[in-house]
C-alpha cells in the first residue's frame, strides 16, 4: 500500500505538520512505511 499527500490544499502550506506525520509513519513505532511508498503531490505555491 502507499500514502499520498493530495487533494484540495496545498501540503507544502502545511509542511512542518506534513513532515511530522510522514516521520510517524516511517518510524519504527508508527507504521514502519518505507519512505519510497509516501507521495506528497504538490503545484507550489501561488504567488499573492
Amino acid at each position: 500500500s502507499n500514502i499520498v499527500y493530495m487533494g484540495m490544499g496545498e501540503p507544502l502550506l502545511n509542511y512542518a505538520n506534513v513532515l511530522k506525520s510522514i516521520e510517524l509513519i516511517s518510524s519504527d513505532q508508527g507504521l514502519n512505511m518505507a519512505a519510497r511508498r509516501i507521495t506528497v503531490s504538490t503545484a507550489g505555491i501561488a504567488k499573492m
